[in-house]
């Protein structure tokens, strides 16, 4: 047992409640004992099992996840995933505590793999999230610093995939832009989203609606209406 999975029942019961918490599956046997050869096919399986029980809000989910956790304690992928589902199932009205523990699970990936490229923006879009729910500067500012690692082992991923990142950034920043009403961070937010539109020839329209948004409050922050002019244009676009 690794310290990754020691602290998983003390970890789920934080925030479910303790029948779930502590809830065996019904397999469930020394792991230790699995030929090496089947550990990857058994974890992956209950891996499975616990996103599609986690999708139909069934919280049975957790002994599938604490099982793969426990067969391949070292593989990133087994904690991004359910750091993943964790994600979508915090993102529902009444759920949002469980994006606190998508964000141990993101981190755990990262630890495992220090360049986990999707972990990291995960992280940020789940710190991001927090940041807007709590209203609280300290998740946009980690969210931040998430999205800078995911830059920093960006190099081998595709132009759309970068565009996107970008976009988030833009969000992020406009979002920072509200609580320190620096003209400073709203031109790093319309920095992000003009490296957005240029890698990629689609630009969707709620991408657009979001860099007018930011070219809005430039333009009335610092009195210029150029930006107001830009603004204008970016709407347009979004609305053809």
């Amino acid at each position: 047992m690794t310290p990754y999975t020691h602290s998983l029942h003390r970890i789920f019961a934080r925030f479910f409640p303790r029948r779930y918490a502590s809830a065996p599956i019904e397999e469930k046997r020394d792991w230790a004992l699995i030929p090496m050869e089947l550990r990857g096919e058994l974890a992956l399986r209950y891996l499975a099992q616990g996103e599609l029980a986690l999708l139909q809000g069934n919280l049975n989910a957790l002994s599938f996840f604490e099982a793969a956790s426990q067969i391949e304690p070292q593989n990133p992928e087994i904690w991004y995933r359910q750091g993943i589902a964790f994600f979508e199932y915090g993102s529902e009205e009444g759920k949002e505590k469980s994006l606190l523990l998508s964000g141990k699970y993101f981190k755990i990936a990262t630890q495992l793999n220090p360049s986990y490229f999707e972990a990291y923006v995960a992280w940020g879009n789940t710190l991001f999230q927090l940041g807007r729910i709590h209203e609280e500067y300290h998740f946009l500012s980690e969210a931040k610093e998430r999205y800078k690692k995911a830059l920093e082992f960006s190099s081998n991923q595709p132009k759309e995939i970068l565009s996107e990142l970008h976009w988030d950034f833009g969000v992020l920043w406009a979002e920072i832009a509200k609580v320190s009403g620096e003209a400073h961070d709203l031109g790093l937010a319309i920095k992000s989203f003009t490296l957005a539109s240029q890698l990629t020839t689609y630009h969707p329209p709620e991408m657009l609606k979001d860099f007018g948004q930011a070219y809005l409050e430039m333009g009335l922050l610092i009195n210029d209406a150029r930006l107001l002019s830009q603004s204008v244009s970016c709407l347009q676009e979004a609305l053809r």
